[in-house]
């Protein structure tokens, strides 16, 4: 959870999904996998969120964070990997700690797109 240091529910450590619920949310467009996940978790604990916003892009949430308006649910391997505004609160969202894998597909072509082969670079990096 990234939040603007008015609306987190402390200056550090952990957030349940239940407490998540509460606050005012900018997520993901109901129609983005993440999004389907972040619904199914607070649907596990009876959670119902009630988002300000809804985007198809992180780096939008992301500016409603920096702007104090909501807080937003990120990857954390994308919260880590991106400079944030001085004083944006991170808290690790738990009961239950979610995780989810994805993956990838893609057309076998020779030669491979210049950006297709940095994103698996990028994505062997995580692994």
């Amino acid at each position: 959870l990234l939040s603007p240091p008015a609306l987190a529910p402390r200056a550090g450590g952990t957030v349940t999904w239940a407490e998540a619920a509460t606050l005012p949310l900018c997520l993901m467009t109901r129609d983005m996998n993440n999004r389907r996940i972040i619904d199914a978790v607070f649907a596990g604990v009876g959670a119902v969120p009630n988002p300000v916003m809804e985007t198809n892009a992180f780096t939008a949430a992301f500016s409603q964070v920096a702007s104090g308006a909501a807080a937003t649910i990120a990857p954390v391997k994308l919260a880590d990997s991106l400079p944030l505004v001085a004083g944006t609160v991170r808290l690790d969202l738990i009961e239950p700690q979610a995780r989810h894998r994805i993956g990838l597909v893609t057309m076998d072509r020779n030669p491979v797109p210049p950006s297709l082969s940095a994103l698996a670079d990028v994505l062997t990096g995580l692994v």
